[in-house]
This record gives structure tokens, sequence and C-alpha cells, in this order.
């Protein structure tokens, strides 16, 4: 898989990113 090769604070910041459209989705 491509993530394992990206620095954790990038996925950090990715993983922010989908919670936040997640969250945007829901309400």
């Amino acid at each position: 898989m491509i993530t394992s090769f990206l620095p954790l604070w990038y996925r950090g910041l990715l993983g922010l990113e989908a919670v936040r459209d997640l969250i945007t989705l829901s309400s």
C-alpha cells in the first residue's frame, strides 16, 4: 500500500480531512 510509505504526520492530516468530510456530509 502507498499509505505505508507516507510519513505518520501526513497520514494524520489525511485522516483529519477524511473525518471533517464525513462530518460535513452527515450534517
